[in-house]
């Protein structure tokens, strides 16, 4: 059994206006559930989330209403793909990953399109602010881009061969390392799980090595 309380919409908005600080070209797209549209998830929180609602739709953001009946990740799943943009979420996506038949090619896209946020409360205002963690430039893959350096894609980067590397001294941890060796200090041991790896790369990850076409 659970309980659903109407989020508040203030602490998205905060998101929004961080996100709009970055990209200042392009308004975002808001995915809520449809029951937090309607009137009594609007009126809570003293009437804010309808104020934020109406501010929203007057400064040309598009708020999307999920449907009940079907899973409200796959709104905002298929609307990122579908226009190569950012998603600001928390969410691993871990269900529809194991569901996928490509799987890596789903992980190096959450590795470069997954923006992801922290909230901290503020005694100033008693509400959250929300601070937002952006994605490496480049996969943590070797990864190809199509293009030229006279063509970048909208961060700046180049086409071509995209190459990860790490300044750390690495081990893989198998395991299977004999009785007494040591391990230098300050070596970082890599799991060997395929799956563990792609969550360990954005640390490991120090840099990347560009072959432009």
């Amino acid at each position: 059994i659970g309980t659903d309380v109407a989020p508040n919409f203030l602490t998205i908005d905060s998101a929004v206006a961080q996100f709009m600080k970055v990209f200042s070209k392009c308004a975002p797209t808001v995915f809520l559930h449809e029951r937090h549209l309607s009137g009594p998830s609007l009126d809570s929180h003293g009437g804010r989330n309808r104020e934020v609602l109406n501010r929203w739709r007057n400064q040309g953001i598009v708020v999307v209403p999920t449907p009940s009946n079907i899973n409200d990740d796959l709104c905002w799943m298929y609307a990122a793909v579908k226009h190569r943009c950012m998603v600001v979420t928390n969410d691993q996506m871990r269900d529809h990953h194991f569901g996928l038949l490509a799987p890596e090619s789903f992980l190096k896209w959450r590795s470069t399109m997954q923006v992801q946020y922290s909230c901290k409360f503020d005694s100033a205002t008693a509400g959250a602010s929300v601070a937002l963690r952006h994605p490496n430039p480049c996969a943590t893959a070797i990864s190809i881009r199509a293009g030229d350096d006279s063509m970048p894609d909208w961060r700046g980067i180049p086409g071509g061969l995209h190459i990860p590397c790490s300044s750390m001294a690495l081990q893989e941890e198998t395991g299977k390392l004999l009785p007494g060796s040591t391990i230098p200090q300050g070596t970082v041991l890599v799991p060997e799980s395929r799956y563990d790896l792609h969550a360990a790369a954005p640390r490991l990850c120090s840099g990347w090595i560009c072959c432009v076409d």
